[in-house]
């Protein structure tokens, strides 16, 4: 008889620390081969007494990472097949983001925060002038730093003509779990419209996208990753030397927990991108790691 060797991994390929209920069935019979409970995710689970050259449907489900599953064809001969589920962690779940003190962020991040001042909802504390990074910092909530320090890491490590893209930043107006708004020089701009001939970007409609009192729509561009790609669009308004420009900038979860970690459809929230399965997907899918940590 077959059988399947099923390892467990975080999105970081770290052994998963979690105990997970498991399933294996027949996809050609529907009958359940395996039904394991409370795995010890660190290690690994054989799936034995499987038809050679069926196909399986192997479900795993955790009790504090998102639920994932994958078809195999269970193997011919007597050595297992070695499958490999990676997890992303369930944001319901999460007891504790781990953040940075604002003396330990990058500089490249603590000059934009201190030159900011952020729009605050009127039941949010108030931040204004002279307030300083640190100030501006301490008071965004969890998911408002989980969003900024993802799109912090994702946008120093795309490349704008020859620099990085939050090099172009010059400070923030707002912050959110999903997207920053900042204001930005206007080669920013200029250089992503032009690479989108040289294939590093892709112009996107923007239509959703609402420009601030006096400025107007310049454009929407995504990066031309499959998963978790930057998106970047532009509003600006008319002015001596050209004008100003503003940017809305998001990251775009696609398909990515389904596809990266083939996350199972009924445990996808719908809505809003949370800012902790954007981590998991740079995580994953591109080896960037936000600088903080979730504890689960």
């Amino acid at each position: 008889m077959a059988a399947l060797r099923v390892t467990f991994h975080d999105a970081a390929g770290a052994p998963l620390a979690d105990r997970l209920n498991v399933t294996a069935t027949n996809v050609r019979t529907n009958a359940d081969a395996c039904r394991a409970a409370r795995v010890d995710g660190s290690q690994a689970c054989e799936i034995a007494g499987l038809t050679a050259g069926d196909p399986y449907r192997v479900h795993a489900f955790p009790e504090r990472h998102r639920a994932v599953g994958q078809f195999v064809l269970a193997p011919r001969g007597d050595t297992p097949a070695d499958i490999n589920l990676y997890f992303p962690v369930d944001p319901d779940q999460v007891r504790e983001a781990r953040f940075p003190s604002f003396a330990s962020l990058s500089g490249a991040l603590r000059a934009v925060l201190d030159r900011s001042t952020l729009e605050r909802d009127p039941s949010a504390p108030p931040a204004g002038p002279g307030d300083g990074g640190e100030s501006v910092y301490d008071r965004l909530s969890r998911l408002e730093r989980a969003g900024l320090l993802n799109l912090f890491c994702k946008m120093t490590h795309t490349d704008v003509d020859g620099a990085d893209a939050w090099s172009y930043v010059t400070s923030l107006f707002g912050v959110r779990g999903d997207r920053i708004f900042g204001n930005v020089a206007p080669e920013l701009w200029q250089h992503v419209r032009a690479s989108v001939t040289r294939g590093a970007f892709k112009e996107v409609d923007g239509a959703l996208h609402t420009p601030p009192p006096g400025f107007t729509a310049a454009g929407s561009f995504k990066s031309r990753e499959p998963y978790g790609n930057l998106q970047l669009t532009f509003f600006h308004a008319a002015g001596p030397d050209g004008g100003r420009y503003t940017v809305d900038a998001d990251i775009d979860d696609a398909a990515g927990l389904r596809h990266v970690f083939q996350v199972l459809d009924h445990w996808i929230a719908r809505g809003s991108t949370h800012p902790f399965d954007i981590r998991e997907i740079l995580t994953r899918y591109q080896r960037l790691v936000p600088d903080y940590d979730l504890v689960v």
